[in-house]
């Protein structure tokens, strides 16, 4: 099915800068779609000298997720819409990918359905779970490279080899739609709703939502199918797959700042 974008506002430095908009779905947006409903924000903010500012931001780790974003995400998003998206490191933990485009939020909004603001009810577009499992599986790719966690975990044993593939997030619409998109696959996973937990900072008490994917099983199925491309799960995947067990997170992220690169 082909996007009606007839009804998409380009502004002028839209036009100026060639943006090109997606004319149906395909694996490539449907990675992006995943890697904005995880770490990705789509706001309007009025600068009263500057008028109307049409954010789309994608943040990550600026250690570990910083080759995926200054290359690969920035990469994906330039062949899918011909914007050069700017990389920074805003803090000491936080890298950003950024731009500014009225054309591509109305798309992202309009379009494909992400919601403009906060995502506290963000759930999986209507698009990716009408499409094909090609499409879904990338979509997954996506949401799973910029918001899961992968780990491994000792088991009862002296090294980290224990595969685990986890979601956590405050909205369950999502962990909803994920465990529709897991079932298709034939995943063995677990769904955990309404876990409470208090903020080590500020001592808050949150609800969050999981679904976890464990063992080697899982994990083989999930390469098969689904895969990674941020660098450091890459990174992770083929130290297990080497010796049988993983390094912990500390070690991860002395390898990751030492890359070309970073």
């Amino acid at each position: 099915m082909k996007f009606d974008l007839s009804k998409i506002n380009f502004s002028k430095n839209d036009i100026k800068r060639g943006l090109n908009l997606p004319t149906e779905i395909n694996k490539e947006l449907a990675e992006d779609i995943g890697v904005m409903v995880g770490d990705g924000y789509i706001g309007k903010t009025i600068r009263p000298k500057r008028g109307v500012e049409y954010q789309i931001h994608c943040y990550g780790n600026a250690i570990t997720d910083k080759l995926f974003y200054k290359f690969y995400v920035k990469n994906l998003k330039k062949s899918l819409f011909n914007l050069d998206f700017r990389f920074l490191n805003k803090k000491k933990n936080t890298c950003v990918l950024e731009t500014n485009s009225r054309g591509l939020l109305e798309f992202y909004t309009s379009i494909i359905r992400l919601p403009l603001g906060k995502k506290d009810e963000v759930k999986v577009p209507r698009l990716i779970l009408e499409s094909n499992n090609r499409i879904k599986s990338s979509f997954i790719k996506g949401l799973a490279d910029s918001d899961f966690t992968f780990t491994f975990r000792k088991k009862g044993k002296e090294k980290l080899y224990y595969p685990l593939i986890k979601l956590g997030v405050s909205s369950k619409n999502l962990i909803c739609d994920v465990e529709k998109l897991l079932k298709k696959f034939k995943f063995k996973f677990t769904v955990s709703y309404d876990l409470k937990y208090i903020h080590p900072i500020t001592k808050n008490i949150f609800t969050t939502h999981e679904i976890s994917l464990n063992g080697k099983e899982n994990l083989a199925k999930w390469m098969y199918i689904i895969g990674f491309n941020n660098p450091k799960n890459l990174l992770k995947y083929s130290i297990w797959k080497k010796y049988g067990f993983c390094v912990g997170d500390e070690e991860i992220r002395k390898i990751m700042s030492g890359l070309e690169g970073i």
